[in-house]
């Protein structure tokens, strides 16, 4: 907890220097810094919980560090291309209620709009490819011709809510956790 609330200061801080920005600014850019608090903290409790499961499973700590590193490219990246590869069929089959990676971007966005902070649409747009949060399968379609610009707000996906996000999340860290302590206790120390 310490370094992530170290790292999101000395963040903040690095953008209003290199950036020049004055003080307001800079009071708006640390009101973020609560929400990305909680949420970092959210996720640390989530893969430490999926951590536990694990090192209980496997002896080995390197085998336990190598199934957590696939596991967070695939939660980050791989289940991103799979939205892309399912296409019409995400929606269709309700894939999306199984897409952790969409539900750990609903959560962010339960914590970022409890700072009443709104992404600018290019950001919603990435978050968007990301994590499926937002409707940005082609950014180019969303910009306007006769104003220039992009719309204020990208349309959410709203397949779940971000609460609901939450308690899937928490439900499966929780579940992780009490099976890798069951586990732990079943196992005979050598």
């Amino acid at each position: 907890m310490l370094l992530s609330i170290t790292a999101l200061l000395l963040s903040a801080l690095i953008v209003a220097s290199v950036l020049e920005i004055d003080v307001f600014v800079f009071g708006n850019v640390l009101s973020l810094v609560p929400p990305l608090f909680l949420y970092s903290i959210f996720v640390a409790f989530v893969f430490g919980a999926i951590a536990t499961a694990l090192s209980s499973v496997f002896r080995s700590v390197t085998k336990t560090d190598m199934i957590i590193a696939g596991i967070t490219i695939l939660v980050f990246f791989g289940l991103m291309m799979m939205r892309t590869w399912l296409g019409v069929l995400y929606e269709q089959y309700s894939v999306s209620y199984l897409d952790v990676n969409y539900h750990l971007g609903n959560v962010f966005l339960f914590f970022l709009d409890s700072s009443d902070y709104r992404m600018a649409p290019m950001y919603q747009g990435i978050m968007g490819m990301f994590t499926g949060t937002y409707d940005a399968a082609d950014i180019a379609v969303l910009y306007d011709m006769d104003i220039g610009a992009m719309p204020p707000q990208l349309p959410a996906k709203a397949y779940t809510t971000p609460l609901q996000s939450m308690f899937i999340w928490t439900g499966l860290a929780v579940l992780l956790l009490l099976l890798g302590i069951f586990k732990f206790e079943k196992k005979e120390v050598s």
